[in-house]
């Protein structure tokens, strides 16, 4: 079990920083700490729930992802648990967590603030976010000039921050402000994608949000926060109908339990809620050029530079989704150079080579790079939209002529998926007012009523079950603190003596979060190679009990007899077992005579000449508890007995 020691957060004005120790060698952290910074907000005085809960958001699923099992060890006590809603947020079964400190103040029990109707909108300057904010100010008028942008800033470098705030003021919301006088932006600045380590970046999802985003909901006085995901994220099943629901954390379910921890948190009604879920993304970019052309200068997609004198990269996927969303609605966008894009850009080039050297075929299409893979229908809509008589004269005929080499391979009209309100998902998380707004939106655009929506992910179909629900974990992983570090963290008794004996190959034990391994170094051992612990156990004047664990997670029948652990007593074999066998934790425990001693023996050992597939590797074992107790039993002989089961008296 890996173990997490974490540290007491410390403020400076605005900036919490969160420390922690794990010296784990697979660490998912470059660095054992992170900060959050809500510009301009002082968190002096913030209720300590609140900021833990900024923490515990974001660390929690990265923790999930990068350990088999750990236990967090956390600076305070809680008589609410609020570690527990984040446990079953994110489905964390294998991370528990030891509350060791003070306790926090109690959580307010019921709702003390009048309802309020300010929203925060997750901003990241696409047409995803920009058609959330342009519909809540129609649907909240009253109430626009408490509307706040939240806009995040992690760069992937220390160096980008500042360009890329920046960037976002000089081509989000500067123009947007040109738009909306009265229009608020909050930033929240963060080095936590410094901290993580990239494999573990896509741990977050909206775990980065729900949490995090607090400080300012406190501040601003926000009952709504909203993200923009459009309904394709959300498929609830394979084309063979198997269940596989994908983006769980975003799912109205998750949403609708998340909030109501929220809502204790903040002491007052807090919802946090996906506003595009019965839309597709083409919906919304359709949507800013129909209904709110005017803050189409605020629309900024581009995802290929940091720059903050260059808008577009023309490079990027995002790029080619910008001109041709814009194409298929018969725009051409003022601000973004079309002849540039085509005689520059190499999006447009690989996808003709790719057509031309049969790399993609009739039936596999989609390729990484071409476009998002949940956004494949909607590209393929997007083209059989596109009339090309509208670009002679704008670009060269050869470009216009290969535009209709990809127009002729991926048009694919898709109009009921990806034009239309899909009724049946949208009242399922949407806010009374938001209702009465969907119900009128209803009768002006185009309609899905299917309970069940089929859709490309990439090659494949899959469906979208609007009658589907999410169940959401209650998992209880809480640890009592004083019995983790009687029972569970002093395991190996250091003093027993163990040692590590190879042959025909190199062997090695080294010790990890209070576990001794050991394991052959080899990739490929030959026939008879075998890597040993030995464990010395002295005489005692009375009968004891050596007890062990051994874990491997190893389990593949296809290699049998291969290779095999072997328990012996002074040389003598006990009891063999294949590798194949295991994959479990196996518990053990040899009973022995007083006055006796012996050398207790566990081999790893290669039964032939492998190939080098990391048989190493694949056959280590893990002992994470090593223990020397007095026998309620008496023996005259040793005796081994293993959950595996089997019982051996030598």
């Amino acid at each position: 079990m890996n173990e997490i020691i974490v540290e007491d957060f410390v403020i400076n004005d605005s900036r919490v920083t969160f420390s922690w120790v794990d010296d784990s060698f697979n660490n998912p952290f470059r660095k054992n700490n992170f900060y959050f910074d809500y510009d301009g907000i002082s968190l002096l005085g913030t209720d300590k729930n609140i900021l833990w809960s900024v923490f515990l958001s974001c660390f929690i699923p990265v923790i999930r992802s990068a350990y088999e099992r750990a236990v967090i060890i956390l600076p305070f006590n809680s008589q609410d648990d609020i570690v527990k809603p984040w446990i079953d947020f994110h489905n964390a079964r294998n991370v528990n967590y030891i509350y060791a400190g003070k306790l926090l103040e109690s959580l307010t029990s019921n709702c003390t603030k009048t309802e309020q109707f300010n929203h925060g909108v997750l901003y990241g300057g696409g047409k995803d976010s920009l058609f959330t904010y342009n519909s809540i100010r129609d649907i909240y008028p009253v109430d626009k000039n408490s509307h706040v942008v939240l806009s995040y800033i992690f760069p992937a470098s220390s160096s980008f921050g500042d360009d890329i705030e920046k960037r976002r003021e000089k081509f989000i919301f500067g123009p947007l402000r040109d738009v909306y006088s009265d229009c608020r932006v909050q930033f929240i600045k963060t080095d936590i994608r410094l901290s993580v380590r990239d494999e573990y970046l896509f741990a977050f999802h909206t775990g980065l949000y729900a949490g995090t985003c607090l400080p300012a909901c406190l501040y601003h006085n926000l009952s709504f926060v909203t993200f923009s995901f459009e309904f394709t994220h959300f498929w609830t099943h394979t084309k063979e109908n198997k269940e596989s629901p994908y983006f769980c954390t975003s799912r109205p379910e998750s949403n609708n339990y998340i909030s109501q921890h929220l809502s204790k948190l903040l002491g007052y009604s807090f919802k946090f809620y996906n506003f595009n879920y019965p839309i597709s993304e083409y919906f919304a970019f359709k949507a800013i050029v129909k209904q709110y052309p005017k803050s189409l200068s605020a629309l900024t997609m581009c995802e290929g530079t940091s720059s903050v004198h260059e808008k577009y990269c023309y490079k990027c996927t995002k790029c080619a989704e910008y001109i041709l969303y814009n194409l298929s609605l018969g725009v051409v966008p003022t601000d973004f150079d079309i002849v540039k894009f085509f005689e520059s850009n190499t999006y447009i080039e690989n996808i003709i080579k790719k057509i031309e050297n049969n790399e993609v075929d009739s039936i596999n299409k989609w390729y990484p790079g071409l476009t998002f893979v949940l956004h494949y229908m909607s590209f393929q809509h997007v083209l059989s939209k596109i009339d090309i008589k509208n670009l002679h004269g704008l670009i060269a005929e050869k470009h216009i002529d290969t535009l209709e080499k990809i127009i002729s391979f991926y048009g694919k009209d898709h109009s009921k998926e990806i034009e239309s309100l899909h009724v049946k998902l949208a009242y399922q998380e949407a806010p009374p007012r938001l209702q009465e707004y969907l119900r009128v939106l209803a009768k002006e655009t185009c309609t899905n009523t299917d309970e069940k929506i089929r859709i490309s992910y990439g090659n494949s179909d899959v469906i979208v079950d609007s009658c589907y629900e999410f169940c959401i974990a209650d998992i209880h992983n809480v640890l009592n603190y004083i019995d983790y570090y009687r029972c569970v963290k002093s395991k190996i008794d250091s003093s027993i003596k163990t040692e590590v004996k190879s042959h025909l190959c190199q062997g090695m034990k080294y010790f990890e979060n209070g576990c001794l391994n050991f394991k052959i170094i080899d990739s490929a051992p030959v026939e008879g190679a075998y890597c040993s612990l030995k464990v010395f156990v002295n005489k005692k004047s009375y009968p004891s009990d050596i007890m062990f664990n051994l874990e491997n997670g190893y389990i593949n029948n296809d290699y049998r007899g291969i290779i095999s652990y072997v328990l012996l007593v002074d040389g003598v074999p006990l009891h063999e077992f294949d590798l194949c066998d295991w994959g479990n934790k196996e518990c053990f425990k040899v009973t022995v005579p007083k006055d006796k001693g012996f050398e207790l023996e566990i081999k790893i050992l290669s039964k032939k000449n492998t190939q080098a597939w990391n048989w190493g590797n694949a056959s280590e074992l893990k002992m994470d508890l090593l223990q020397r107790v007095k026998s309620r039993m008496i023996h005259k002989d040793i005796k081994l007995t293993t959950t595996y089961p089997l019982e051996v008296t030598q």
